[in-house]
C-alpha cells in the first residue's frame, strides 16, 4: 500500500508540475506560438515521461552499474569470497530467493549501490573500498540493508518517478552541456563539462519537477529508514547501528555523474547544509533512530 500511495502521488505532482507550467507559459504568452496547437507540447511531454518512466525502471540494473563505472565481477572472482555467502545467508534469512548480480565500482569510500527491477532482478554495486577495508561487521550491515531494501520492492516506484525525472532533467543537461560547455572539453573528453550540466540540471528541475524531485528525496530517506529497520532485525539493533556510527567518518567526493545512483546509494556522511533535501540522513543520525524505535 505503501508504494502504491507514493506512486500515485508522484504521478499528481508530475500533473501540478505541468499545470504550473502551463500557466506560467500562458502568462508570457510563450504559448500563443503554438497557435492551434499548443497542447501537443504536452502530449509530446506525456509520452517523454512514460519512456523516462519505464526505460529507466527497466534499464534499471545495467544504469546503475554504467553510471558509476562498475564492473560485473564473475561467478569466481576471488575478491568477492568474503562477499558472496553472506549474501547468500542474508538473502536466504530475508526470504529473498533469486541472489542479486554483484558489480564493484572504483570508490575508495566504504558504500554500495543497490537496484532492483523487482526480487527476482537485481544488483548490488560495491565500493573498492567495502572490499578493501571494511571489516566484516560493516560488510553484513552493507549487505543486509541491500537485501533488505531488494526484498521490499520498493526500489520500484523510485525507478519510475526517477525516470520521469531524469527525461526531463539529466538528459537534456547532458544535450545541453555537450553544446554549451564544448569549451570544457578537450578531443577525448578528458574534462567533462560538470558544472554546466550540474547548473542546467538543477535550473530544469527547478522550472519543470519541483514538486517530484522534491518527492523523490523524501521517499528516497523514508525508504532508507524501513531499510534500516529491517536490516537491524537481521543483524540484531544495536550491532547494526555500531557500523553506523563506525561509518560515519566515510567520505568520498561526488561526481556528478552519479547523479543516477545517488538515491539508491547505501549511505553517505557528508551532508549539505539543507539535509533535508539530500537522499540520505548521516549514518549517525540513523543510528540514534534505531535506537529509539
Amino acid at each position: 500500500m505503501f508504494k502504491v500511495l507514493f506512486l500515485i502521488l508522484g504521478i499528481l505532482t508530475i500533473f501540478i508540475s505541468m499545470w504550473l507550467g502551463d500557466q506560467a507559459l500562458t502568462a508570457l504568452g510563450i504559448k500563443d506560438v503554438f497557435s492551434a496547437h499548443q497542447y501537443s507540447v504536452y502530449y509530446w511531454a506525456g509520452g517523454i515521461a512514460l519512456t523516462g518512466a519505464l526505460s529507466t525502471w527497466y534499464l534499471a540494473n545495467d544504469m546503475a552499474v554504467w553510471s558509476v563505472g562498475a564492473e560485473y565481477t564473475a561467478t569466481d572472482d576471488v575478491s568477492m569470497e568474503r562477499i558472496r555467502p553472506v549474501v547468500a545467508a542474508i538473502s536466504e534469512a530475508a526470504g529473498v530467493k533469486k541472489l542479486p548480480r554483484l558489480a564493484v565500482y572504483p570508490v575508495a569510500e566504504i558504500n554500495a549501490i543497490i537496484v532492483a527491477r523487482g526480487r527476482n532482478s537485481s544488483t548490488i554495486a560495491l565500493s573498492q573500498g567495502l572490499l578493501d577495508r571494511a571489516n566484516d561487521n560493516q560488510i553484513r550491515s552493507v549487505i543486509a540493508y541491500a537485501i533488505a531494501k531488494i526484498g521490499s520492492n520498493e526500489i520500484v516506484p523510485l525507478l519510475l518517478l526517477q525516470g520521469v525525472v531524469m527525461a526531463f532533467t539529466l538528459f537534456p543537461a547532458r544535450m545541453f552541456a555537450l553544446l554549451l560547455g564544448t569549451s570544457l572539453r578537450t578531443a577525448d573528453e578528458e574534462t567533462p563539462s560538470d558544472l554546466v550540466e550540474r547548473l542546467i540540471t538543477a535550473s530544469l528541475e527547478l522550472l519543470l519537477l519541483p514538486f517530484t524531485a522534491l518527492l523523490i528525496r523524501t521517499y528516497s530517506r523514508i525508504c532508507q529508514k524501513r531499510s534500516d529497520r529491517r536490516a537491524a532485525i537481521l543483524l540484531g539493533g544495536e550491532n547494526y547501528a555500531q557500523v553506523l556510527n563506525s561509518l560515519e567518518s566515510e567520505s568520498a567526493r561526488r561526481m556528478f555523474r552519479e547523479s543516477y545512483a545517488l538515491p539508491h546509494k547505501f549511505g553517505m556522511a557528508k551532508l549539505p547544509h539543507l539535509k533535508w533535501l539530500s537522499f540520505h540522513a548521516s549514518y549517525a543520525s540513523r543510528a540514534n533512530y534505531l535506537r529509539r524505535v
